[in-house]
């Protein structure tokens, strides 16, 4: 967000843009936030993320078990 506050600011005004330098400074920020993000996305060890999820939850005992909510009956198959 700040991105974004300060590019729009510095087209604005010190650069004498008015609203064109705002709508151009947001685009810049956005862009810059979209490049950082899908540089995070694509470098990330995805599947040491899903061992460490599920070391969690079996830590946790939030490992699916027969008592799970799946194996209750499920709305539809209620009676009316």
């Amino acid at each position: 967000m700040l991105a974004w506050f300060f590019s729009s600011y510095a087209f604005a005004f010190p650069l004498h843009l008015g609203l064109n330098g705002i709508w151009f400074g947001l685009s810049l920020g956005y862009a810059l936030v979209s490049a950082i993000m899908a540089a995070f996305v694509l470098t990330s060890d995805w599947a040491r993320f899903a061992r460490d999820a599920v070391h969690r939850a079996e830590r946790e005992h939030l490992a699916p078990g027969p008592d799970d909510a799946r194996d209750a009956p499920l709305l539809a198959d209620a009676p009316p």
